[in-house]
Protein backbone atom coordinates (compact mmCIF):
# COMPACT_ATOMS: atom_id res chain seq x y z
CA UNK A 1 0.00 0.00 0.00
CA UNK A 2 2.93 2.34 0.80
CA UNK A 3 4.51 1.72 -2.37
CA UNK A 4 1.44 2.59 -4.48
CA UNK A 5 0.95 5.49 -2.26
CA UNK A 6 4.66 6.84 -2.68
CA UNK A 7 4.09 5.61 -6.73
CA UNK A 8 1.36 7.81 -7.43
CA UNK A 9 2.91 10.54 -5.33
CA UNK A 10 5.83 10.97 -7.32
CA UNK A 11 3.90 10.15 -10.91
CA UNK A 12 1.75 12.99 -9.88
CA UNK A 13 4.70 15.23 -9.27
CA UNK A 14 6.74 14.00 -11.84
CA UNK A 15 2.87 14.68 -14.55
CA UNK A 16 3.04 17.93 -13.04
CA UNK A 17 6.55 19.41 -13.51
CA UNK A 18 7.08 17.90 -17.07
CA UNK A 19 4.92 20.67 -18.96
CA UNK A 20 7.08 23.41 -17.65
CA UNK A 21 9.59 25.16 -19.38
CA UNK A 22 12.59 27.55 -17.29
CA UNK A 23 14.86 29.71 -18.78
CA UNK A 24 17.27 31.76 -16.86
CA UNK A 25 19.87 35.06 -17.45
CA UNK A 26 22.23 36.00 -15.38
CA UNK A 27 24.26 39.34 -15.70
CA UNK A 28 27.95 38.50 -16.14
CA UNK A 29 30.14 40.03 -13.19
CA UNK A 30 26.89 40.18 -10.40
CA UNK A 31 27.97 39.10 -7.49
CA UNK A 32 25.21 37.84 -5.26
CA UNK A 33 27.28 37.32 -2.08
CA UNK A 34 26.91 41.19 -1.70
CA UNK A 35 23.32 41.10 -1.09
CA UNK A 36 21.55 40.27 2.24
CA UNK A 37 17.66 41.41 1.61
CA UNK A 38 14.98 41.55 -0.80
CA UNK A 39 11.62 42.59 -1.54
CA UNK A 40 8.91 41.59 -3.49
CA UNK A 41 7.44 44.24 -5.62
CA UNK A 42 3.79 43.69 -6.96
CA UNK A 43 4.28 42.82 -10.44
CA UNK A 44 1.63 42.65 -13.46
CA UNK A 45 -1.10 39.97 -13.92
CA UNK A 46 -2.01 39.89 -17.50
CA UNK A 47 -5.01 37.28 -17.51
CA UNK A 48 -8.54 38.75 -18.23
CA UNK A 49 -10.76 40.03 -15.42
CA UNK A 50 -13.12 37.48 -15.88
CA UNK A 51 -10.69 34.38 -16.49
CA UNK A 52 -8.80 35.39 -13.58
CA UNK A 53 -9.19 32.78 -10.40
CA UNK A 54 -7.26 35.14 -7.93
CA UNK A 55 -7.40 39.08 -7.68
CA UNK A 56 -4.06 41.26 -8.08
CA UNK A 57 -3.81 41.40 -4.02
CA UNK A 58 -4.34 37.72 -3.64
CA UNK A 59 -1.45 37.21 -6.33
CA UNK A 60 0.64 39.41 -4.77
CA UNK A 61 0.44 37.94 -1.30
CA UNK A 62 0.83 34.55 -2.96
CA UNK A 63 4.00 35.31 -5.15
CA UNK A 64 5.40 37.27 -2.12
CA UNK A 65 4.85 33.87 0.10
CA UNK A 66 6.59 31.83 -2.42
CA UNK A 67 9.28 34.30 -3.65
CA UNK A 68 10.18 34.69 0.39
CA UNK A 69 9.98 30.84 0.92
CA UNK A 70 12.36 30.35 -2.29
CA UNK A 71 15.04 33.17 -1.53
CA UNK A 72 14.71 32.39 2.52
CA UNK A 73 16.09 28.72 1.53
CA UNK A 74 19.28 30.19 -0.31
CA UNK A 75 20.28 32.35 2.77
CA UNK A 76 18.34 36.25 2.01
CA UNK A 77 16.63 37.54 4.26
CA UNK A 78 12.78 39.48 3.22
CA UNK A 79 12.26 42.67 4.06
CA UNK A 80 9.29 44.88 3.55
CA UNK A 81 11.45 47.78 2.87
CA UNK A 82 12.21 49.50 -0.17
CA UNK A 83 15.94 49.70 0.62
CA UNK A 84 16.51 46.34 0.05
CA UNK A 85 19.81 44.78 -1.16
CA UNK A 86 17.67 43.75 -4.65
CA UNK A 87 13.97 43.27 -5.46
CA UNK A 88 12.03 41.20 -7.23
CA UNK A 89 9.14 41.98 -10.14
CA UNK A 90 7.12 39.33 -12.10
CA UNK A 91 4.65 39.20 -14.69
CA UNK A 92 2.44 36.48 -14.26
CA UNK A 93 -0.29 35.40 -17.44
CA UNK A 94 -2.30 33.11 -18.81
CA UNK A 95 -3.24 32.33 -22.94
CA UNK A 96 -5.57 29.68 -24.36
CA UNK A 97 -3.53 27.71 -27.54
CA UNK A 98 -5.18 25.99 -30.35
CA UNK A 99 -3.11 24.22 -32.07
CA UNK A 100 -4.05 22.59 -35.74
CA UNK A 101 -2.83 20.37 -38.88
CA UNK A 102 -3.84 18.83 -41.57
CA UNK A 103 -2.49 15.16 -41.75
CA UNK A 104 -3.28 15.21 -45.32
CA UNK A 105 -5.28 12.33 -47.57
CA UNK A 106 -6.06 9.15 -44.85
CA UNK A 107 -4.24 10.80 -42.09
CA UNK A 108 -1.66 8.16 -42.45
CA UNK A 109 -4.21 5.13 -42.13
CA UNK A 110 -5.12 2.82 -44.64
CA UNK A 111 -8.43 3.40 -46.55
CA UNK A 112 -11.20 -0.03 -45.60
CA UNK A 113 -13.24 1.57 -48.16
CA UNK A 114 -12.80 3.09 -51.53
CA UNK A 115 -14.93 6.21 -50.48
CA UNK A 116 -12.28 7.15 -47.64
CA UNK A 117 -9.46 7.50 -50.17
CA UNK A 118 -10.32 11.12 -51.12
CA UNK A 119 -10.85 12.47 -47.16
CA UNK A 120 -8.29 14.62 -45.64
CA UNK A 121 -7.70 14.12 -41.69
CA UNK A 122 -7.62 17.69 -39.51
CA UNK A 123 -5.60 17.27 -35.90
CA UNK A 124 -6.64 20.32 -33.48
CA UNK A 125 -5.70 20.25 -29.66
CA UNK A 126 -6.70 23.42 -27.51
CA UNK A 127 -5.18 24.16 -23.69
CA UNK A 128 -4.45 26.86 -21.34
CA UNK A 129 -0.89 27.76 -21.05
CA UNK A 130 0.64 30.22 -18.58
CA UNK A 131 3.70 32.54 -18.34
CA UNK A 132 5.82 33.89 -15.37
CA UNK A 133 8.61 36.30 -15.81
CA UNK A 134 10.56 37.14 -12.84
CA UNK A 135 12.88 39.81 -12.53
CA UNK A 136 15.39 41.27 -9.80
CA UNK A 137 17.19 44.28 -10.03
CA UNK A 138 18.74 46.59 -8.03
CA UNK A 139 17.64 50.72 -7.40
CA UNK A 140 16.01 51.42 -10.81
CA UNK A 141 13.97 48.65 -12.72
CA UNK A 142 16.43 49.19 -15.91
CA UNK A 143 19.31 47.70 -13.56
CA UNK A 144 18.24 43.97 -13.96
CA UNK A 145 20.11 41.53 -12.57
CA UNK A 146 18.42 38.46 -12.94
CA UNK A 147 15.36 37.18 -15.02
CA UNK A 148 13.96 33.94 -15.52
CA UNK A 149 11.22 33.23 -18.51
CA UNK A 150 9.02 30.22 -17.59
CA UNK A 151 5.94 28.94 -19.36
CA UNK A 152 3.08 25.78 -18.41
CA UNK A 153 0.50 23.89 -19.54
CA UNK A 154 -1.97 24.75 -16.80
CA UNK A 155 -4.53 22.46 -18.13
CA UNK A 156 -6.02 20.29 -15.28
CA UNK A 157 -3.66 21.48 -12.82
CA UNK A 158 -4.15 23.45 -9.60
CA UNK A 159 -3.42 27.10 -10.21
CA UNK A 160 -1.56 27.77 -7.13
CA UNK A 161 0.73 24.54 -7.10
CA UNK A 162 1.85 24.82 -10.85
CA UNK A 163 2.79 28.81 -9.59
CA UNK A 164 4.85 27.48 -6.73
CA UNK A 165 5.98 24.84 -8.61
CA UNK A 166 7.11 27.46 -12.00
CA UNK A 167 8.53 29.94 -8.79
CA UNK A 168 10.71 26.41 -7.11
CA UNK A 169 12.26 26.04 -10.86
CA UNK A 170 12.83 28.97 -11.54
CA UNK A 171 15.14 30.02 -8.32
CA UNK A 172 16.76 26.86 -8.85
CA UNK A 173 19.99 28.18 -10.56
CA UNK A 174 20.08 31.36 -8.72
CA UNK A 175 23.14 31.50 -6.29
CA UNK A 176 22.99 31.01 -2.60
CA UNK A 177 24.49 33.51 -0.57
CA UNK A 178 27.57 32.47 1.17
CA UNK A 179 27.60 31.25 4.78
CA UNK A 180 29.07 34.00 6.97
CA UNK A 181 28.23 37.10 5.63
Amino acid sequence: MIRFAFALLFSLIFAEGTSQSVKVKTVKKTDFTQFNTFTVVKGEFAVPRDERKMTDEQLYEKMKLFVKTELELKGYKFTEDTLADFSVDYVVGSFNVSENEKLGPLGQRPATDPAMVDQSRYWSNSYRGGMLVLEIYRGKKDNTLWTAESSIDLSGVNTERALAAIISKSFKKFPAKKKGR
